[in-house]
C-alpha cells in the first residue's frame, strides 16, 4: 500500500472513531469526558492512540529509508 493510500485510509478511520460513543463511568471522575485531559490519562484510549503513532510514524521512516536508498543508486 503506498503512502497517500494508507494516509486516507488512516484518516478514514479516525474520523470515524470520533463518531463512536463509549458509555459514561470510564476514566478519572474528575475530569470532563470530552477534553483532551481524559485521552490522555486514561490508558482506554492512550494505548490505540500510541500504536496509531507508532504505526505511523513507522511508516514514515521506511517511507523515508526507501527513498535514501533509491537517491544512493
Amino acid at each position: 500500500m503506498n503512502f497517500p493510500k494508507f494516509l486516507s485510509l488512516f484518516f478514514c478511520f479516525a474520523v470515524l472513531i470520533g463518531t463512536a460513543m463509549a458509555h459514561p463511568g470510564h476514566g478519572a471522575e474528575h475530569s470532563d469526558p470530552h477534553g483532551i485531559f481524559h485521552y490522555l490519562t486514561s490508558l482506554v484510549h492512550l494505548i490505540p492512540l500510541l500504536t496509531i503513532l507508532g504505526i505511523v510514524l513507522f511508516a514514515i521512516v521506511r517511507k523515508r529509508a526507501a527513498s535514501k536508498k533509491l537517491l544512493r543508486k
